[in-house]
C-alpha cells in the first residue's frame, strides 16, 4: 500500500518536562523497560528531523497544545517553527505559567545541516532572570557511507558545565560486511571513554531479528540486559527505519530524552509506516534474571476488524500489546488506527484494560483537515485519570502552516516568513498592540473572532508593504473573554489567542 510521508507531530519531540497532559500513551508499552535504554535516543534525532524535513511544499509553523478549561480552551504549551532551505533549523517551546496564564519560553532546538544530513542539534533551557537561553545539550552526529548509503557512524553528546562544552556520551554504530550489527554506547569519565551500554543485532534463520543490550560491569564485563525478538525481519539494515519509531516512541521514558505528547505517536508512526508493513512492529521482549531469558511483554502490529469504527474508516490497523504473568498473556493496550479511502488518518481509538481481563475504550482522537493540511486534532476521554462514557471532548492541537518562504538574502533585514507576533499587553482592557511581520509587498486580512467562530472586528484588509507592521485593537463595547485574532496573506493564514478583561 501506498506510504504516506506527513510526519508532521515530530514537532512535539523535545520537551524536557512532561505535563501530565502530555504523557505517551505509547510510553506504558515500556514499563518494564528502564530508562537508561534512553541513553541512546540521540541515534535517533536526525531520523526523527528527516521526516518532518521530508514535507518540503507546506512547511509546519506552529503546533498548540490546549485544554478545555470549563468554557474555554487553555493552552499548555507550544512549539514555533523556522526553516532555511526547506530544513528545519530553529524550534521554540513554550509552557503555560499558570501565575500569569501566559505561555513563556522554556526550550530551544538549534539544528545545523551539511546538504540534507544533521550535523549538529543544540538544546537550549530558557533562563527567566537573566531572560536568555542558556545551553544545556549540545550532540554532533558523523556519517559513513555503508553499501552506497549515507548512515550515521558515530554520535557524540557534549554538556553545557561551567560555561563550555564537555564531553558526555560516544554512541559508534557497527556495519561489519556492510550489515548493521549493533552499536556501543560509551561515557567519558575521567578523561577517558569507558564502556556503558552494548547492543548486538543479528539475524537468526526461521526466528527473526534478535535485538540483545548488555551492560558494563567492572571486573565482570558485559551483563545481559534486556532482549527483543522481531519475527518478520530478513535483514538488520531494514530493522534501521523502523528502529527510530521503536525507542524514540516506544520505550520511552521520563528522564529528559526527546519525547512527544500522546496526541502525536500514532500519526507519526502511522505515516512512517505502510499498512502492510504494519506486521514489523510485533516483537516480543525478554528481560535476563541472571541465568535465562525470561518472557515479559510482547507487542502485536496489524491490520484487524475494529472493536468500534468510531470513524467509519475504509482501512482499520492497530498495535496491541500483552504482558507475561509466567503462566499465559494478559491484555494490557491497545491504539486502533482509522484511515479513509486514501489512506489518510482520520481517527484513532485506545483501549486499555484497567483492573479486569478485558481492553475498555479510554480515548480518542479526531483528526481535521482543510486543504488536505491536518489543522486540529480533537482528544477525547480520559482526563486526570478518569474514564467519560460519553468521550468529554478536553483537549485539541491546533496547528499552523506555511508554504510561503522568500529568499530574502538581498536584504537580511526582511523576515523570510509571514510571523504573527503575541500581542501586547495579554490580558487587555480596553485595547492591545498586534504585530505582524511580511517578507514581499501583499494583501493582508487581519481580523478578530470570540470563542464561537464569530467576527467581532477587521483590523486590516489592504495591501502592506515589507516588514513589519503593527495595529490597534480597540474592545470597547465587548465583554470580557478570549478572543482569536487571524491573519490572512498570500495563501498563508496564522492565528494568535488574546483575553480581554474587565
Amino acid at each position: 500500500m501506498k506510504k504516506i510521508i506527513l510526519s508532521f507531530l515530530i514537532v512535539f519531540l523535545g520537551t524536557a518536562t512532561v505535563l501530565q497532559a502530555q504523557k505517551t500513551t505509547i510510553a506504558q508499552w515500556g514499563k518494564s523497560i528502564n530508562v537508561e535504554h534512553n541513553s541512546y535516543s540521540s541515534l535517533f534525532i536526525p531520523d526523527m528531523f528527516a521526516l518532518l524535513n521530508s514535507t518540503q511544499l507546506d512547511l509546519l509553523r506552529s503546533a498548540t497544545f490546549e485544554y478545555y478549561d470549563e468554557e474555554e480552551w487553555m493552552p499548555m504549551f507550544r512549539n514555533e517553527y523556522d526553516y532555511q532551505n526547506g530544513l528545519l533549523t530553529d524550534w521554540i517551546t513554550q509552557y503555560l505559567n499558570f501565575a500569569t496564564l501566559e505561555l513563556e519560553n522554556y526550550e530551544r532546538h538549534q539544528i545545523s545541516y551539511s546538504g540534507n544530513l544533521m550535523t549538529e542539534h543544540i538544546t537550549s533551557d530558557w533562563n527567566s532572570s537573566s531572560e536568555s537561553w542558556i545551553p544545556d545539550i549540545r550532540t554532533t552526529f558523523n556519517y559513513a557511507n555503508i553499501g552506497g548509503v549515507m548512515r550515521q557512524s558515530q554520535v557524540i553528546t557534549y554538556m553545557w558545565i561551567n560555561q563550555t562544552w564537555v564531553l558526555d556520551t560516544r554512541i559508534t554504530m557497527d556495519y561489519t560486511n556492510n550489515q548493521f550489527r549493533g552499536f556501543l554506547d560509551e561515557k567519558y569519565v575521567n578523561g577517558q571513554w569507558i564502556p556503558y551500554l552494548k547492543v548486538n543485532v543479528a539475524i537468526i534463520p526461521d526466528q527473526g531479528l534478535f535485538f540483545v543490550e548488555q551492560m558494563w560491569q567492572n571486573e565482570v564485563g558485559w551483563i545481559n540486559d534486556y532482549m527483543l525478538v522481531f519475527p518478520e525481519y530478513t535483514s538488520t539494515n531494514e530493522f534501521l527505519r523502523i528502529m527510530p519509531l521503536l525507542f524514540g516512541l516506544v520505550y520511552t521514558g521520563e528522564d529528559g530524552t526527546i519525547q512527544p505528547p500522546n496526541l502525536s505517536e500514532f500519526y507519526w508512526i502511522l505515516n512512517s509506516v505502510p499498512l502492510d508493513e504494519f506486521n514489523k512492529f510485533t516483537h516480543t521482549e525478554y528481560y535476563w534474571n541472571g541465568s535465562e531469558w525470561v518472557k515479559e511483554f510482547r507487542v502485536i502490529g496489524n491490520p484487524v476488524a475494529p472493536i468500534v469504527n468510531f470513524f467509519d474508516a475504509s482501512f482499520i490497523a492497530s498495535i496491541y500489546t500483552e504482558y507475561f504473568d509466567g503462566d499465559e498473556w494478559f491484555p494490557e493496550f491497545m491504539a486502533e488506527f482509522y484511515l479513509d479511502e486514501n489512506q489518510r488518518l482520520i481517527g484513532v481509538a485506545e483501549y486499555e484494560a484497567y483492573d479486569s481481563d478485558e481492553l475498555e475504550i479510554y480515548g480518542t482522537e479526531e483528526y481535521i483537515y482543510e486543504d488536505d493540511l491536518l489543522k486540529t486534532i480533537l482528544k477525547r476521554g480520559m482526563e486526570n485519570g478518569d474514564v467519560y462514557d460519553d468521550l468529554t471532548l478536553y483537549a485539541r492541537v491546533s496547528l499552523v502552516w506555511s508554504g510561503d518562504f522568500v529568499n530574502t538574502e538581498t536584504d537580511p533585514q526582511l523576515p523570510n516568513m509571514v510571523k504573527l507576533y503575541p500581542s501586547y499587553p495579554n490580558p487587555f482592557n480596553p485595547t492591545t498592540t498586534i504585530s505582524f511581520e511580511l517578507p514581499t509587498d501583499m494583501h493582508v486580512d487581519l481580523n478578530v473572532y470570540n470563542i464561537q467562530g464569530q467576527l467581532v472586528a477587521t483590523l486590516a484588509n489592504s495591501v502592506f508593504t515589507s516588514g513589519k507592521h503593527s495595529v490597534t485593537f480597540d474592545a470597547t463595547g465587548l465583554s470580557s473573554g478570549v478572543y482569536i485574532y487571524q491573519l490572512n496573506g498570500n495563501g498563508v493564514r496564522l492565528s494568535q489567542k488574546m483575553t480581554l478583561i474587565k
